[in-house]
């Protein structure tokens, strides 16, 4: 097969590929809960996924909140298509395999001449994304300029967009990268031995504990984002996903030794969420690096860091965690029969949890390839 740099490519203006649709400028509905069909937002996350709805849910939306409605299918969408955020997380591209509804923010793409596959749309959402690259939340990418965008494709001998050879990469990228993480789990699932028999959660004594009495405290320095610029050291911020990770920087004005716990002191839907950091970091200005102040295992800090993280619903921007706040918490814990934090525990309870999770990934990986 042929690299990249080895095939012949092609500019083409996007409404030449696909027919691009209009999302439904609509009042965002309200969602029981029971809802089984995305409803896509202008987020950089979740394949774009902000919740799900139900068909009447859908139906019963309308643009402002009131009467009059539109028809279903103005607001309901076909699957085998690429949703690409306009606005917000400009840029970002998904593939949507089921019916889906979504916002004015979405613009929702089908190929013109054929139903689009997966490894189809794998390809084209990277040729996508670079050029999402030049529009940002000032310069929204509304379909109306979306039509005007051109990026480059693969072509055949006559010119015409390479939709087999697009797919077959993408086939064997992601089977070369499959291979890759079952030669990882598989000696992850050496390293960590067999599940241990050990209290449930509910079996053990829990104990309000400190969060100072475990760990130093130490402040996040990063407070002008826009100066810096790009590089390796991963940047922690107040983010409500991706364990806080926003970007990797060059030269901040301090980094952080990994092995601890970060901590979200405030943010946009973040606040008192915590997540174990295994690499060197810098930290925003709204987080705080939970530093152990004794030897404590990764699975040790990945089981406090979920109990810190129940915390989550006390905390916004209404009442953020200063650090004198953050001194002052305490959270529950299991404990040994002399009332201590039981790391013993912890760390066993995470290690079987991860086991589990390995093995299953496992059986996952078997059956996609039993499927093919």
């Amino acid at each position: 097969m042929q690299s990249l740099d080895e095939k012949e490519w092609r500019e083409f203006d996007f409404a030449e590929i696909f027919d691009i649709k209009k999302g439904f400028y609509n009042k965002k509905p309200e969602d029981s809960g029971n809802g089984t069909i995305p409803f896509l937002g202008a987020t950089d996350s979740n394949n774009g996924v902000t919740r799900f709805l139900t068909l009447d849910e859908i139906a019963n939306s309308t643009k402002t909140g009131v009467l009059p409605n539109f028809p279903l299918d103005k607001k309901l969408f076909p699957g085998h298509a690429i949703a690409v955020t306009n606005n917000g997380s400009v840029g970002h591209a998904y593939y949507q395999a089921t019916p889906f509804t979504c916002s004015h923010d979405i613009n929702p793409l089908y190929l013109r001449d054929h139903e689009m596959s997966r490894d189809e749309a794998d390809f084209l959402i990277k040729a996508i994304e670079e050029q999402g690259k030049l529009f940002q939340y000032a310069r929204k990418w509304r379909p109306i300029r979306m039509v005007s965008s051109q990026f480059l494709l693969p072509v055949d001998s006559a010119g015409n967009p390479d939709y087999a050879y697009m797919a077959e990469y993408v086939r064997q990228k992601r089977e070369a990268m499959l291979a890759k993480y079952r030669t990882h789990v598989e000696a992850r699932i050496a390293e960590l031995g067999e599940v241990a028999e050990i209290p449930a959660l509910d079996e053990k004594e829990w104990k309000p504990i400190f969060i100072s009495s475990m760990f130093e405290l130490v402040r996040g320095r990063e407070d002008n984002m826009a100066m810096l610029e790009d590089g390796d050291t991963p940047l922690i911020s107040a983010k409500a996903n991706n364990n806080g990770l926003k970007g990797f920087v060059h030269n901040p004005k301090k980094i952080i030794a990994g092995q601890c716990i970060t901590l979200n002191n405030d943010g946009d839907g973040g606040a008192g969420l915590a997540y174990y950091q295994p690499a060197n970091m810098a930290l925003d200005s709204h987080v705080t690096a939970l530093v152990p102040l004794i030897d404590m295992s990764a699975f040790v800090m990945l089981f406090i860091a979920k109990c810190i993280s129940g915390l989550h619903g006390f905390f916004g921007h209404g009442l953020s965690i200063s650090n004198p706040r953050a001194k002052r918490l305490r959270i529950m814990l299991p404990v040994t029969d002399s009332g201590e934090p039981d790391y013993e525990y912890m760390e066993q309870y995470a290690k079987n949890m991860m086991l589990r999770k390995y093995r299953q990934y496992l059986t996952f990986l078997q059956q996609r390839s039993n499927a093919r």
